[in-house]
């Protein structure tokens, strides 16, 4: 691996399976496993639905995609205005609002950062 470079998300998983095969049943680490797994396929990049943005608290890390930028961009979840249907973002150096009505077609939030592969095989609404 790089230095510096992200974990192969799919190897580790594949490791851990063959590690969970090749133990004994009665093994104290099996769930260990079980749930390190489950944990390493919840990580993988994924646009979060909006009812998933809405129950977010702030401070949580999101990648945001706006469908006119050829990237996506770490933000800061600041505050969702549920009345006004209006989600602020602090991004670097600047404030983003984002217009709800607009989740989906015209922006998006992604659980972990997206591969430009990933961002072409997710379809907008």
């Amino acid at each position: 691996m790089k230095p510096n470079a992200a974990p192969d998300i799919d190897k580790c998983i594949r490791g851990l399976m063959f590690a969970q095969e090749h133990m004994c049943l009665n093994c104290t680490y099996d769930n260990d496993i079980h749930d390190a797994i489950k944990l390493l396929r919840e990580q993988r990049p994924r646009v979060l639905r909006l009812d998933e943005v809405l129950e977010l608290i702030p401070g949580c890390v999101v990648w945001l995609e706006d469908i006119d930028k050829p990237y996506v961009i770490p933000g800061l979840l600041d505050k969702v205005f549920t009345t006004t249907k209006v989600a602020d973002f602090q991004l670097v150096r600047k404030t983003v609002t984002a217009d709800l009505d607009e989740y989906g077609k015209r922006w998006r939030c992604w659980s972990a950062p997206p591969t430009v592969k990933e961002r072409k095989e997710k379809r907008w609404k």
